[in-house]
């Protein structure tokens, strides 16, 4: 879902840079760009951990008594 949220993200930040006259970006146009940056970051991010993310991990000694 995440992938597919960065790929309309971008498609729309590209037709609205790409439209005649071109002008410096503007705060919605970055707000776009950030938007699609980080749901693809994360989106490429749990494709590549897959289903591992939520295996339990051992915790060293040496921190359990901080938790």
């Amino acid at each position: 879902m995440l992938l597919l949220v960065s790929a309309l993200a971008f498609s729309w930040l590209y037709r609205l840079v790409h439209v005649v006259p071109r002008s410096e970006g503007t705060l919605g146009q970055y707000g776009i760009a950030a938007v699609a940056f980080l749901s693809a970051s994360v989106g490429l991010g749990l494709v590549a951990l897959g289903y591992s993310i939520h295996d339990p991990v051992e915790i060293s000694d040496r921190w359990r008594s901080r938790l």
